[in-house]
Order: structure tokens, then sequence, then C-alpha cells
């Protein structure tokens, strides 16, 4: 909704900018009337008055369909034709209207158009996909499916850019950069993109190096929230084999809900992230692209509001409700730098092709969280997070369009997270009685007011988590074209993985590295809080059979039926 309304904002026109060498003449002089007809209003938004004559360029940047004449209507008048959409759900070009799986396929055109700035914004055009940033973690849903807030969890939406598989939540914060394409997969994708797809994977693709020059400068503002972006990439040839791209994005946003305990908006925003792609073609044969990426993100304060007091905000007169509104005693920040290094290779021999894509990707993360999010002063997180993974794929696949077409490959992965948090904590009265009372009490103790807020005991928790893990799979699909309009498509992934992990809780007395005194324990007991040691290792086998029968009624209708099951 945020992305939308900034949308809004900058398409009527009177507190933004937007400047493009892509776009022709005509568009570039022209209005609001002009970027409507070449992008299309959305339904929302009022469209732009045309003129009434509007000259012969302006309509001709209009006609975003192919055009065909239609016999029935007049020699002036003619008929529409969509464009076959296509899409890379199943590791191979494909018309969308082939592919059996639940699908959302937006351009970069289509993100630019409607303001998409990150993968949150997203959630608004992608039907069953949800993506906020929560507290801990960002949290990401698929038709309701998502693995929540836990830092030890994998994402169950797996991400993927340029055919890397990006596995932790924090990756999705990395800055939305010269993206070519977006397809959301709906459902478990699990035989092509890794047993973690369970309820659907996100195929990004960047923007891709061309063998002739092209390059596109823009800048952006609006002014209720003093958002400001400025973006552009270049391409174009560097020798006869060799073509490159590079593109830039920064980024600031002046935040739009109030904190009253800081004094300032927030969540105040601050991005930079720069990509430098190379492509060898050394043949028609053969095909690499090596990819350079970095991004920098800085960011301070949450949007979280409270929408119903317990004892100790109650006590405090915290107000309470969705009115961007929020009141924090801590100063809360986020610092996250990613770097990410990608190669794709493609080598055809005869009529198949080797696929290779191998990727390392890093990122380091502080985070400062008042995890009460109230002006009482109970729970002050900072967490630092360092993660690092290499993965490498191989895939085998045939020509399309044959009786019998298939994919196989194996994959690779090993990663290594380390998570530290520090946290200083001061339970009061209200905390213990809201532990030790029954329900029906609560709201009669919440009226004893300041008597609620008396600070009992406080102690200094220092948490450490570490993971590592190694994954290895073999996969095949094939399909079967048994006759003119039916298909049978079969396939399963074999995934042997191992993980080695450990967590340490520790309590000490504040400002020290002592131990807390049994007292302090033992109310840090009522609290399920308590010093612990805990470490495992889990070896996992899991087959991943899947079956899909398909059926095209006519050039535009397929019908399919897709169960799934692990064993």
């Amino acid at each position: 909704m945020y992305g939308a309304q900034e949308t809004a904002g900058w398409r009527r026109g009177l507190s933004g900018l937007v400047l493009g060498l892509g776009l022709s003449q005509a568009a570039a002089q022209s209005g609001d009337d002009d970027l409507d007809a070449l992008f299309g209003a959305p339904d929302n938004q009022p469209r732009a008055t045309a003129s009434p004559t509007p000259p012969p360029q302006r309509e001709a940047a209009a006609i975003t369909l192919e055009e065909e004449p239609t016999p029935s209507a007049r020699p002036a008048q003619r008929g529409r034709v969509l464009e076959e959409i296509i899409v890379t759900a199943q590791k191979r070009e494909q018309s969308l209207t082939d592919v059996p799986i639940s699908v959302s396929a937006l351009s970069g055109e289509k993100l630019r158009d409607a303001g998409i700035e990150n993968l949150s914004d997203l959630s608004e055009y992608a039907p069953n996909f949800k993506l906020v940033e929560g507290g801990l973690v960002p949290l990401i849903y698929m038709r309701g499916v998502g693995s929540g807030s836990n830092q030890g969890f994998e994402m169950s939406v797996g991400l993927y850019n340029d055919g890397i598989h990006l596995g932790r939540p924090h990756l999705t914060l990395a800055a939305f950069l010269d993206v070519e394409r977006i397809e959301v997969l709906k459902g478990p994708q699990s035989i092509l993109f890794g047993k973690n797809a369970i309820a659907g994977a996100m195929n990004v693709t960047s923007g891709q190096p061309r063998d002739s020059f092209d390059a596109s400068l823009s800048a952006s503002w609006f002014e209720p929230f003093e958002d400001r972006e400025l973006s552009g990439f270049a391409t174009g040839p560097l020798s006869d084999t060799l073509n490159g791209r590079v593109a830039l994005r920064w980024r600031d946003e002046g935040g739009y809900v109030y904190n009253r305990g800081q004094q300032r908006d927030d969540p105040q925003l601050e991005e930079l992230a720069g990509r430098g792609t190379l492509q060898w073609t050394p043949s028609d044969e053969a095909q690499f692209t090596l990819k350079f990426e970095h991004s920098g993100r800085d960011s301070t304060g949450r949007t979280y509001q409270i929408v119903d007091n317990g004892i100790l905000t109650e006590s405090e007169n915290n107000q309470a409700g969705l009115d961007d509104m929020r009141e924090t005693n801590e100063d809360e920040f986020m610092e996250l730098v990613n770097d990410s290094i990608t190669l794709n290779g493609r080598i055809d021999i005869g009529e198949h092709t080797l696929e290779l894509v191998s990727g390392f990707t890093t990122y380091d993360q502080i985070d400062a969280f008042d995890a009460d999010s109230s002006g009482v002063d109970t729970i002050f997180l900072i967490g630092q997070e360092d993660y690092s993974q290499f993965s490498q794929e191989i895939r085998w696949v045939s020509p399309p369009g044959e009786h019998f077409d298939f994919i196989a490959g194996a994959f690779y992965q090993q990663a290594e997270q380390e998570f530290n948090e520090f946290g200083d904590l001061k339970v009061r009265t209200g905390t213990l009685e809201f532990a030790a009372l029954p329900g029906e009490l609560i709201d009669i103790v919440a009226q004893a007011g300041p008597a609620n807020t008396v600070v009992v005991i406080s102690a200094d928790l220092a948490r450490l988590f570490t993971v590592d893990s190694r994954s290895s799979s073999l996969f095949a699909q094939g399909t079967w074209h048994f006759a003119q309009d039916w298909r049978l498509t079969a396939g399963a992934r074999y995934v042997h993985e191992t993980k080695d992990g450990y967590r340490n809780l520790e309590a000490y007395q504040p400002g020290t590295e002592q131990d807390v005194d049994p007292v302090t324990a033992a109310a840090l007991a009522q609290l399920k809080i308590e010093a612990h040691t805990l470490s495992g290792k889990r070896e996992s086998n899991t087959l991943l059979p899947s079956i899909n029968l398909q059926h095209d009624l006519n050039d535009a209708v397929m019908l399919y039926c897709a169960p799934s099951a692990t064993v």
C-alpha cells in the first residue's frame, strides 16, 4: 500500500519527477495523460483526460499491444491480440499458457510503472503473496504458508535471484535494483527449486547485458514522506564477444509513522546499491554471465504500533491503535550490507544444453530493537548476524518441442550462520502479575496504574546461535507429449542434508559478566527465561516426487492437475 500511495502521488505529477532515456520524444515531452497512455492508469486512480485530438506520434506511443484487423469491423477499426508472455518457471523459456503452475509474472516496465520499490510492495500486485518487515526478521507467506520469525528457520517461500537460492529472510531486504522480470510461483516447487520451496518460489531476473548501447536514468520524489530515489543503468558491447552492464540505485525515505518518544518519523531509510555484469559469448554454442552486486541499507525506527494495551503500557497511558503514531524509549536502527557474486553458464552440446549456476552470497547485519515497542523501558535487544553461502547447480536440458523433453541435474549448497544478541531486561511488578494471575484478573490488576511499573529485577541476557549446513540433491523432471493436446509431467528430487547447530543463553547481573543471583534467576524462570546451552546435529534424506497432467482446451486455455507428496 505504501508503494501504491507513492506511485499515485508521482503519477499526478504535482510533486514528482521521472526522467528516462528509453522514452520516445513524444512521451518525454508529455504529461500525465501520455504516461497513462503508455503504461495504463491504475484501476484505483482517475485516468488523466486525454486531449481531443492527440498528435499522431502520441497515438502510436500509446499502443502497447499488437494490433490486427478485425474482419467484421470497419477498415479503420482494429482488434487487439495480447502478446505472448515468456517465463522461466520451469528452468527453461516457455509460454505462460504452457506452464502447469500458478504464476504471476511482472516485467521490469510494470514494476517501474507501478512504483514497486521492494519485495514488500510486490504484495499489492501478486495475489496470495505477502511480505512484511517484522520486528526481528522479514515475514514471507505464500497462500498463508510461511516460516514465521524464528531466526533458525529457512524460508518456506524460496527466493531465487538469477538462479541462486537465497534462503535467509534478511536477503529479501537487499536493494531492488534493475530488475528485468519477477515470477511469483505459487504452490510447492520442490523438484526444480529445492525442498524449501514448499509454499512457493519467487524467481527474480536482473537486467542483462546487450550487444547495443542502451542507458536509462530516472529520479523521483514524493513530498509528504520526503521519499527520493535516483537509479539508472548503462549497457553495451565491450568487444565483439563481450557485453557489459552497470546499474546503480540510491533511495532515501523520510518515514510516515510519528514516534513521540524519539520525536521523529519512522522508519527512515537510506539504500545504496550497485551491480556490474559481464556477458561473454565466445561462440554461438556458449555463453557465460558474471555478476557482482553490492548493496547497503541503513534504517532508523520501525512501524510497530501497540493496538491493544497490556498491564504495563496501560499503566503508562500509552496510546493504542493504528493511527500512524508510536512511542519508543530506545533509538532503533538496522544496518545491512550484502555482497554477492554469480556465474551463469550455458553450453550447447548438439541439441541439448548444459547449464551451470554458481553463486557466493554474504551479508552482515546489526539490529537494535525496542522489543516492547512502547515508552515503557522493558527490553532492548541488539543483535548481529553474519551469514555466508556458496551454491553450485548443474543442469542438463533437452531441446523443447520433442515427443519427450526433460531437465536433470545436481545441486550443492553450504552455508554458515552466526547470530549474537544482547538484551537489557527490566522486569516490573506488572510483568510478574501477568505471568502468575489468571486471565480474568488481568484487567482488574491493570487498574493499579504506577504500582505495576515498579522494577523488581534487572538482568542482561546474552545469546549465541550458530548453524552450519550442507545440502546436496539430485533431481529430474520429464514431460511426455503423448497426444496433440495432452502432456504428462513427472519428476523427483532426492535431498541429503546435514545441519550442526549450537545455542547458548546466559543471564548476567546488569553491567557485569557475573551470573544472576538466585532471586533474579527464580523470577526469570517464572517468565520461562533460563540460562542453557544446546547443541545437536541433524541428518536427513528426503524424496520429493511430483506428477501433473495437462490438457490444452484451446490456444489460450490449459487445464492441469498437479498433486504432490513428500517421502
